[in-house]
């Protein structure tokens, strides 16, 4: 045996565990499970990702535009085209962005009047483009053309209660999300453990009738004591709602880590869980909570802190990518990123990624249904505070998967 093939072999020898170590990486494996029952696929998460450390796999932001905004308060919705539509709540008025950043038209003020508004709190574009605003005061919606003219003004059924926000499928459907008072359907039940209200999405057509109802639970930031006194929760549970490019409609309670899929017509055909411990809050969260949220300051003697975090804060459907889940995991950090957890199409736990800050908007709650930020076509929209120079504005990223 020469000399030159023994240095051979312990060069073999000794870079075996670097290529056995690189094999696992590339082979790594999802430890979860998918069962099916009665037609419905159960996909069992475990808390550690498929892939995790450097070779996880990461979403890229890549800041394309920033529109600076006026006002505090907004809704925002794209067009399949990438034309941005923004609703200045308090200023009563639609503004209309091209692609490029480009104000388009604007249109909207106050009063009762056609084509004006009293409260408008929702927008949302329609598969063929109509404008859809929610006005929460008069209980109407008014659908616009794209030139802001007014086509029609349909009153919503009473039997809605009070109104929150609506998403289209493609279809041209609507999912309403709503909330009806425990006192106006005289559930005592749950009037004795202070719930004041029921919160509900239900599927509509687009003249606003009821097509089918899809989810309940209980509204959970408001509570009544036995006094009669309302007081706010901190980190309540909320409700949240997503439609994907085919029309399945993802939904979830955040008391659970589970998020639920519907198809098009109606039926169950996938779970979506994940193993996780609840985060436990501190005194510190209420104290950053109070600093964010400057409007709570005056209602702090109500309010009371949970024991626990949700366990989302929302979620979000990336095209080619997968199902993008918000937690409160190192909530208050200096790097100015949301926590994530990333999973295929299929619900398979792939990693943790970060994404980037936004505004979250609350009116007499903490945080709503609604937020701020939405993904289409491969763009991440988000409205987005200022800090440096005290305003919000609208902010486009272009948004890619990283895999090392």
């Amino acid at each position: 045996m020469t000399k030159k093939f023994i240095n051979l072999l312990i060069l073999i020898f000794l870079f075996m565990p670097v290529l056995h170590i690189s094999c696992k990486h590339q082979n790594a494996e999802w430890k979860g499970t998918i069962e099916k029952f009665d037609g419905v696929q159960y996909v069992e998460n475990l808390e550690v990702p498929k892939y995790s450390g450097k070779k996880s796999p990461q979403l890229f932001f890549k800041e394309d535009l920033r529109i600076p905004l006026k006002g505090a308060l907004y809704s925002i919705d794209v067009s399949e085209d990438g034309i941005m539509y923004v609703l200045d709540i308090n200023a009563r008025e639609i503004e209309i962005y091209d692609t490029d950043g480009r104000l388009l038209r604007q249109f909207g003020k106050k009063g009762q009047g056609p084509g004006e508004f009293t409260l408008p709190w929702h927008v949302s574009i329609s598969p063929t483009n109509d404008i859809f605003v929610l006005d929460k005061s008069t209980r109407k919606i008014n659908v616009f053309d794209t030139q802001g003219n007014l086509n029609r003004s349909t009153d919503c059924p009473s039997s809605l209660g009070l109104l929150n926000s609506f998403i289209f499928d493609p279809s041209d459907h609507l999912y309403f999300y709503y909330t009806l008072s425990t006192y106006r359907l005289k559930d005592k039940e749950k009037l004795s453990r202070g719930i004041i209200g029921i919160n509900h999405l239900s599927k509509f057509n687009d003249n606003l009738e009821m097509m089918a109802e899809i989810y309940s639970c209980d509204y959970d930031f408001l509570k009544r004591s036995k006094e009669g006194e309302s007081g706010g929760i901190i980190y309540n549970n909320i409700f949240y709602y997503q439609v994907d490019q085919i029309g399945n409609l993802y939904y979830g309670y955040s008391d659970k880590y589970e998020i639920y899929v519907l198809s098009p017509h109606g039926k169950l055909f996938r779970i979506i869980k994940k193993r996780a411990q609840p985060i436990k809050t501190t005194k510190g969260d209420r104290d950053h909570v109070l600093k964010e949220f400057t409007g709570l300051e005056e209602f702090k003697e109500s309010l009371a802190l949970s024991d626990t975090k949700p366990f989302f804060s929302s979620f979000h459907l990336l095209e080619g990518i997968g199902l993008l889940v918000s937690t409160y995991e190192n909530e208050w950090n200096n790097e100015g990123v949301i926590y994530c957890d990333l999973f295929d199409p299929e619900g398979r736990y792939l990693a943790k990624v970060t994404v980037p800050q936004y505004y979250y908007w609350n009116q007499h709650e903490l945080i709503t249904e609604q937020r701020n930020r939405l993904f289409k076509n491969g763009n991440c929209y988000s409205i987005r505070f200022n800090r440096e120079n005290d305003f919000l504005e609208l902010v486009r990223h272009e948004v890619r998967l990283i895999s090392p």
